[in-house]
């Protein structure tokens, strides 16, 4: 952020509604372009009507107070070189400026005779000032992020068409060529081949853009330069942008297919699982337990239904306890619904996937380290249990209750009347662990 933080200017440049009343001015003066050059005869504003001075002084100057404050909210002056977007702004400006009010001076310099500015027919100083309104629109197409990614697409996919443009042009040199050398001594022929250059004009025209023959064969005529510019406005509008909202409509339909296509999958899963409880004599609303999703799960019509989707059954019946009855030993029937959808083959593996499985194998290991040392403990205190004589000739053996205690507080099943030799208990005891 390279605009000061106190001060009037500032406080306007970082306002959003100053923002937008500027992107509505540039609307209306995009507008007002068009409207302009087909009612407005005048090569100048100092010699056009009093309503087009009007419009255009007044465009003049909201678009040079504009750059006047951006340029006024930066911090140091020198920054607003760095800026690239004020620098375009500031040039357009500049060139507005030289247009309306600059002219002013040469026109009234000269006694109001600018004739000699309007003789270099299309390439004249005063056309082309006229020209660079339209980089104007620019700043709309800015303000568009959606546009801003087809512009970006265009210029990303520039080298790939230049390189097919190229391919294009060696292909039609070389049916020209051919051309020219088969359909020599043809008078019927000599028209479209009569040298190479108009046989490739031939090929390309009446060939490959019969729609735009007339057109570019009539521009030629009056300038190539005409001819030409109208061709590169074909390959842009024509093949590559109109190619491009293919592209773009082929993706959106592929997008809402694929999302028409989840829909029924989920709806299908729905009413699949909720007809296998009631079928099985249970309320959809009720609470599941473990031999209730069991025996839903086990059911032959589950199988079918659950491999129509995609789901591993065998895979299912396995994760099914550790993923639904890890924290409750009741479910409700929309869980055991996500399980089906989330054990799907097609389903793409995401961050989230792999940010819950690192979660489970922590909590996993947790779990396991804090059962161990509850056993560890057990044995500890096993060990150094006093020692009990048994009878009955085997040998000297303890017996260790308090281990039995500790597996059952750990979950593990119990030892019960673990017995080892006197002289070996803590390392025998770890031994039948």
């Amino acid at each position: 952020d390279r605009y000061k933080t106190e001060g009037c200017a500032q406080s306007v440049a970082r306002d959003a509604r100053f923002d937008y009343v500027t992107l509505g001015v540039i609307g209306l003066n995009a507008l007002w372009i068009g409207i302009e050059l087909d009612l407005n005869p005048a090569d100048t504003v100092p010699t056009s009507t009093a309503g087009f001075q009007i419009m255009e002084n007044l465009f003049c100057l909201f678009f040079t107070s504009e750059v006047m404050i951006r340029f006024l909210a930066f911090k140091k002056k020198i920054d607003a070189l760095k800026d690239v977007r004020f620098m375009f702004d500031a040039a357009l400006v500049t060139l507005m400026v030289l247009e309306t009010w600059v002219m002013y001076f040469v026109v009234a310099a000269l006694g109001g005779d600018v004739d000699f500015m309007a003789g270099a027919g299309a390439l004249s100083l005063l056309r082309l000032l006229r020209l660079s309104k339209i980089c104007r629109l620019v700043r709309l197409l800015r303000a568009v992020p959606e546009l801003m990614v087809l512009i970006k697409g265009l210029v990303t996919a520039s080298r790939a068409v230049c390189w097919t443009l190229g391919l294009l042009v060696i292909l039609i040199y070389i049916f020209a060529v051919a051309f020219k050398i088969v359909t020599r001594g043809d008078e019927l022929m000599q028209p479209f081949f009569k040298d190479v250059p108009t046989a490739m004009a031939t090929l390309l025209l009446p060939g490959l853009l019969p729609d735009n023959a007339d057109p570019v064969m009539t521009m030629g005529d009056s300038s190539l330069a005409f001819a030409a510019f109208f061709l590169l406005f074909i390959v842009l509008g024509s093949i590559t942008l109109m190619n491009m909202l293919i592209g773009v409509l082929c993706e959106s339909v592929s997008a809402i297919a694929t999302i028409e296509r989840e829909t029924i999958s989920v709806a299908y899963v729905k009413a699949e699982v909720e007809a296998l409880v009631q079928e099985t004599g249970r309320d959809v609303e009720a609470l599941l337990t473990r031999e209730d999703v069991e025996e839903i799960m086990l059911s032959p019509k589950a199988g079918r239904v659950f491999s129509n989707v995609g789901v591993d059954v065998e895979g299912m019946v396995e994760v099914a306890d550790i993923r639904l009855f890890k924290d409750s030993d009741q479910v409700r029937t929309c869980d055991l619904v996500g399980l089906v959808l989330q054990l799907r083959g097609q389903n793409i593996a995401t961050v989230k996937d792999i940010v819950n499985l690192q979660k489970f194998i922590v909590e996993e290991w947790s779990f396991l380290a804090e059962k161990i040392s509850v056993v560890v403990r057990a044995v500890d205190r096993a060990s150094k249990a006093p020692k009990s004589m048994s009878t009955g000739g085997i040998g000297d053996h303890v017996i260790v209750p308090a281990l039995d205690n500790g597996m059952q507080a750990s979950g593990f099943t119990p030892l019960t009347c673990l017995t080892t030799p006197a002289n070996s208990t803590k390392e025998s005891t770890k031994e039948a662990l």
